[in-house]
């Protein structure tokens, strides 16, 4: 399943040297909440920007549709610059930015037929509303719903209002602010799904910020790794997770990829080799590259015992991955002639220090 963004793709979004300053209150500082921030997002491209709470994530994403101004620098989205408008312009500006929220925010009060319409109704395009509407209720699968009120509906399916509701006026970015963090994992894949499917058809551009790597590894071309309103991470959806640099990108990767050490064997890792003792070696392959294979392979022809302490295979932006992590026995030499083999054969590996 594949975005219509091609490479050369020119940028609808673009962040330039961004920082949001919140004002201090009382006996509190002022608080950099977006610090530097310097970003590109690709006509059709799905980008996830996940960190953890505190991270900016939320600031970043209101800077785009302008419920945030920024401090200093500059934001532009389909070449207008979001960050020097005024109020009127923005309310045009904003007919081309959906948004979808974590708790739906929905009006009880009106059937989903009479959510999706209300932004067509706000900006006068009345004569519209039906064939639109039942367009979308259809699009999103609740062309059965049309009447029933957000009691009357599961999670899911008012987060699939909500996001019909967003993409009433056609717009040519779609903000996604934890859209699935409140339901269930069955449904959270069913909405992913949907958020793909948007893309490709609809060639929408989807901006989704979240702190569940899962998320990001099953819907994203590209990620985005914020810590303290810094982006310190950044790139292919498959290389952050194949090769990630930061050690936050790596704890976030760890856990969704089976590259995170159970917690017995991390509390017995020393740097240092002992006698007798094993080295921790986590592998990496990608592609049609075997893991398995190679780690046989490799056993015979050092004549070691290999013993596998951890792993897990998956699909990365629809591409296979695979991570094993490994005890090796033996001294240095062996070490270096196992890690030179593997490397060889086309495996990352990397050292994670040595166990008794």
């Amino acid at each position: 399943m594949t975005s219509v963004r091609t490479e050369a793709a020119s940028p609808i979004i673009v962040f330039d040297q961004v920082r949001k300053v919140f004002a201090a209150r009382r006996a509190s500082p002022e608080v950099g909440a977006v610090n530097g921030v310097s970003l590109s997002v690709a006509a059709g491209e799905i980008v996830g920007v996940i960190g953890r709470s505190g991270a900016g994530k939320s600031t970043l994403i209101r800077l785009v549709n302008g419920l945030e101004k920024p401090s200093s620098g500059t934001v532009t989205v389909d070449g207008t610059a979001i960050s020097a408008l005024d109020e009127r312009g923005l309310r045009a500006a904003r007919r081309s930015i959906g948004m979808i929220f974590q708790h739906f925010n929905l009006l009880s009060s009106r059937t989903a037929f009479g959510n999706v319409a209300l932004p067509l109704e706000i900006a006068g395009r009345t004569d519209e509303i039906r064939q639109r509407v039942e367009m979308l209720l259809d699009l999103v699968g609740l062309a059965d719903k049309r009447d029933r009120y957000p009691a009357e509906l599961s999670g899911g399916e008012k987060q699939r209002v909500g996001i019909a509701r967003a993409l009433a006026t056609a717009p040519k970015v779609l903000l996604s602010d934890e859209a699935t963090s409140a339901l269930d994992p069955e449904t959270t894949a069913q909405i992913l799904a949907l958020l793909k499917r948007i893309n490709r058809e609809l060639g929408l551009t989807i901006v989704l910020i979240t702190h569940e790597m899962a998320v990001v590894k099953t819907v994203a071309d590209k990620v985005v790794v914020l810590e303290a309103g810094q982006i310190i991470e950044e790139g292919a959806t498959f290389d952050i997770f194949a090769h990630p640099q930061h050690p936050t990108t790596r704890s976030f990767v760890g856990s969704v990829t089976g590259s995170a050490l159970p917690e017995d064997i991390r509390a017995r890792l020393k740097a240092a080799p002992s006698p007798g003792g094993q080295a921790v070696v986590k592998v990496v392959w990608t592609g049609e590259q075997s893991g398995d294979r190679a780690l046989g392979q490799l056993a015979r022809d050092l004549s070691i015992d290999i013993a596998l302490l951890h792993g897990q295979i998956d699909s990365i932006a629809g591409r296979p991955f695979g991570t094993l992590t490994i005890a090796i026995p033996g001294d240095d030499a062996t070490l270096r002639s196992a890690v030179e083999t593997l490397t060889r054969d086309g495996l990352h590996t990397e050292v994670l220090g040595h166990v008794a």
